[in-house]
């Protein structure tokens, strides 16, 4: 069986590019998101064949390495396996033309990050689906079987003890049946839902599906992260500060978390309390760079002097990204 999660974590809602498409501050910025997306989905579907048993050995000894399958013939692998929409191989391609044709001085917009939050979710869903189908299946196959185990018992008298063995068949085929899709209906949760919502750009009905997800796990600090980042990207501010504080709490020395708090102070223009929660997020995480390219930022904004040695210390890709923030910011001036 294919394991979606697995299969789906370089496009994870909270792996960097695809952050990076949520949180770009500058066409720079989105373009290296852009650019690191195409990388992230190749790398997801390199590892939907490498984990599909059906295809040949040959192709999923291949599967991960670009020099022996090419992206072209990975596309058409995975399309020869049914594996992937013809819709889906085509918004992947001309994602990864675009990107790939736009060269140095490129200047992408916003509709290019939409487009891009769309393919992935778009490869979220199918990824999923593969995983379902043999679910599907069985769930399938036990209820025909149920259904002739049934009709069976319109076969004119047999001997004393059959009917009572072709019941107890038929109360196992329906309980199993009846499991199956327990356990289909079981995947249609909350978080799914609501991160398939927000990286559709739907915020409301994001809002919506990761406020079930609190109240179904109220002691998780994860739902509400994601609520606290919705309710941010909404305005409301006072309802996202109480969900992060209590994330927070729950989880002390998560480096999401301390991040997404230090944004909500940047948006409230409170520098002192931003950086003291992005200098808590380096601490847990000192190798992401988000959590040094919020710390480095929330100093210059609140005139902190420790700004420039803080970036001094910070990752090569972080410096970089606020170099050519700084180099912006010098020729708008």
């Amino acid at each position: 069986m294919i394991e979606a999660d697995r299969i789906l974590e370089p496009v994870a809602p909270d792996a960097a590019p695809i952050r990076g498409l949520r949180e770009y501050t500058d066409a720079a910025s989105l373009a290296d998101a852009l650019r690191g997306t195409v990388a992230a989905l190749e790398h997801s579907l390199r590892l939907l064949l490498r984990a599909d048993r059906g295809a040949s050995e040959d192709d999923r000894m291949r599967a991960m390495s670009q020099q022996e399958l090419p992206f072209d013939r990975l596309i058409e692998r995975l399309r020869s396996r049914d594996r992937l929409s013809i819709e889906l191989a085509g918004t992947i391609h001309e994602l990864r033309r675009r990107v790939e044709t736009g060269g140095s001085y490129w200047t992408p917009g916003p509709s290019d990050a939409d487009r891009a939050l769309e393919v992935v979710a778009r490869l979220r869903r199918e990824v999923h689906a593969l995983e379902d189908a043999p679910v599907r299946a069985a769930a399938h196959q036990a209820v025909v079987d149920h259904a002739i185990v049934e009709g069976a018992s319109e076969v004119p008298a047999a001997p004393p003890r059959r009917p009572a063995r072709r019941l107890g068949v038929a109360l196992v085929f329906l309980t199993l049946a009846l499991a199956l899709v327990a356990i289909l209906l079981s995947r249609d949760d909350p978080m799914e839902e609501g991160i398939a919502a927000f990286q559709a750009g739907d915020l409301t009905e994001a809002a919506e599906h990761f406020r079930a997800a609190v109240e179904d796990e109220d002691e998780d600090a994860t739902p509400r992260l994601y609520l606290g980042r919705v309710y941010r990207r909404l305005g409301r501010h006072a309802e996202a500060g109480d969900q992060l504080r209590r994330a927070a709490t729950l989880a002390p020395r998560d480096a999401d978390v301390r991040r997404e708090l230090g944004y909500l102070f940047l948006d409230l223009r409170s520098w002192q309390p931003a950086i003291e929660q992005f200098e808590l997020a380096v601490e847990a995480e000192p190798e992401e760079e988000a959590n040094w390219i919020g710390l480095v930022r929330a100093m210059r904004l609140g005139a902190d002097p420790r700004a420039e040695a803080t970036l001094a210390r910070a990752p090569a890709a972080a410096r970089a990204l606020l170099a050519r923030e700084t180099d912006d910011n010098a020729a708008q001036e």
